[in-house]
């Protein structure tokens, strides 16, 4: 079984990242493989085709793990989990706690969440940088 984790950009390459995929290995057959986007990169895709290349990723999978990040699903995320489910492929959201829920429609966040988690990482931003 090929799964397909689906998370925001901003928990690549972070212990998050990390302890997240041990969450998803550890909870699908042993012999399963999860497609980590932030490690396959495809030197030919361009920002604008980016979303593409994601997609076609979901195509080569049997399932998908998204997470959300600081509660809320991303943009990307969100195109990832609602295409999948369109091709009728199982998706799974990684909850608190470890816990991995299977979700039989479409998800999105709403505008607050949205403006809710732009104001966060600017907030966070000014104070990395300072």
């Amino acid at each position: 079984m090929r799964i397909f984790f689906s998370h925001a950009k901003q928990l690549y390459g972070t212990p998050t990242e990390k302890k997240q995929l041990g969450m998803i290995k550890d909870h699908f057959p042993a012999d399963s493989v999860v497609v980590d986007p932030g490690l396959v990169e495809d030197p030919s895709a361009g920002p604008e085709k980016e979303i593409q290349y994601f997609l076609r990723l979901v195509d080569q999978c049997d399932a998908v793990v998204f997470s959300r990040y600081r509660g809320v699903v991303t943009s990307g995320v969100s195109q990832e989990v609602n295409y999948a489910i369109s091709k009728g492929k199982p998706v799974f959201e990684l909850r608190s706690g470890g816990r991995i829920v299977q979700v039989k429609q479409a998800t999105r966040s709403s505008k607050i969440d949205a403006l809710l988690f732009v104001a966060k990482d600017s907030v966070a931003g000014m104070f990395q940088k300072a």
